[in-house]
């Protein structure tokens, strides 16, 4: 069967399958925000992308979060989420539709002679057409909060020091924002990002009618 052809028959599938009971997604977290923001995303992907309302069952799998705080780079952080989603996979087979991991990390890049600090939140996807990766939008750490931490390390507990955010309040990413975003929405954009890449192309293939 050619590339093509065994998409469209897994999109089918996928599609007869969801309209028996909607869609079943295991997520390596039980944080609350997390589990929220994953939901938003696939909400907003089958409502807005594809048309069709889907229920969304989100199962928590407790994970031990990493000692040190948020992962130093886009690739440690990409690292930590598909090894939590590959580990759900192996354990759990073929029991849901979607394995999710969605992790935060902080990102430097240097421009112009200027170190630059970012935090942003990723998210992998787990399921029958592969994996797909998606980022939410990047907030620059303030240079003089950088600053201000005196060569400590740069982690989640030094910047805590200096950005006053807990989880139940949404985090760093409200603090910056003086609450206008949080954890719940990067993740759920990061999630949506995700979706797009996995199905992209697979919606156009179907009637409309099923859209």
């Amino acid at each position: 069967m050619r590339g093509d052809d065994h998409i469209k028959e897994l999109w089918r599938e996928l599609h007869r399958e969801l309209h028996g009971g909607g869609i079943e997604v295991t997520l390596a977290s039980d944080a609350a925000d997390r589990q929220a923001g994953v939901r938003d995303g696939f909400r907003r992907y089958f409502n807005q992308v594809v048309g069709q309302p889907m229920p969304i069952a989100i199962v928590p799998r407790h994970c031990e979060e990493v000692a040190g705080g948020l992962p130093a780079g886009d690739r440690a952080t990409l690292d930590l989420a598909h090894r939590k989603a590959a580990a759900l996979l192996a354990e759990l087979g073929d029991s849901y539709h979607f394995y999710v991991a969605t992790e935060g990390g902080l990102e430097m890049l240097t421009v112009a002679g200027k170190d630059l600090h970012f935090i942003r939140n990723w998210t992998v996807i787990l399921g029958p057409f592969g994996e797909a990766w998606g980022c939410s939008g990047s907030l620059q750490l303030p240079p003089r909060l950088i600053a201000s931490l005196d060569g400590a390390t740069l982690d989640k507990a030094a910047v805590a020091m200096e950005i006053p955010g807990t989880r139940r309040s949404g985090g760093i990413i409200s603090s910056l924002t003086h609450g206008a975003e949080n954890r719940r929405s990067a993740v759920a954009q990061s999630t949506f990002n995700a979706l797009c890449s996995l199905f992209y192309g697979c919606t156009e293939m179907q009637p409309r009618a099923l859209r």
